[in-house]
């Protein structure tokens, strides 16, 4: 279930979820500060999640009865919890489902595969699909553009292979005839 709401919610981080609150939850929107950058972080840049149907049902189905603004939608935590429960929580949580990823992974005959996979997929779909950079910059909270473009940089060898081995199909793939300039823009 986690996994699923770190694969649709914008690589959400495990610690991230496990902090969620009700009060980061509106009817169309999931609004929250990343755990990792709310102490670092200056300028407190707000991830905003679409919530789309299938995070819809997620919430629906597995987000705590008790909906007070200040409870944690997930339940793995609860009341006022010290900085070093929500780590522990966060790290036992993380160390579960990164072993379970690893067990699915090595029976499907897959690489390696983390609860940090997601976060990577989430922003690699974003890019093949057209996105900006800057979109997917805010998308993963990065306070700046270059934090992403590292973050990018590897996934890029396979589009440059493919890019590459397309050169030779020019007489394939003709590019199409440019548009004609309209009477105004000859003018």
């Amino acid at each position: 279930m986690l996994l699923c709401l770190n694969s649709l919610a914008n690589g959400m981080n495990v610690k991230d979820m496990v902090c969620l609150r009700w009060k980061n939850v509106t009817v169309d929107e999931i609004n929250y500060l990343r755990e990792k950058t709310k102490q670092t972080r200056n300028d407190k840049k707000q991830i905003i999640v679409p919530i789309i149907p299938e995070i819809q049902n997620i919430i629906d189905r597995w987000g705590t009865k008790d909906r007070e603004p200040d409870s944690f939608v997930f339940g793995y935590l609860d009341g006022k919890p010290t900085p070093e429960t929500v780590r522990l929580v966060s790290q036992n949580l993380t160390r579960l489902m990164n072993k379970h990823l690893s067990d699915i992974a090595k029976d499907a005959g897959l690489p390696h595969i983390s609860t940090y996979t997601a976060r990577h997929s989430f922003s690699t779909v974003l890019l093949n699909a057209g996105a900006s950079i800057e979109f997917i910059s805010e998308a993963l909270g990065h306070s700046d553009t270059s934090t992403t473009r590292a973050y990018l940089a590897g996934f890029k060898s396979d589009t440059r292979r493919k890019m590459n081995s397309n050169l030779l199909n020019f007489t394939e793939n003709e590019p199409d005839q440019p548009d004609q300039p309209n009477e105004t823009e000859q003018e």
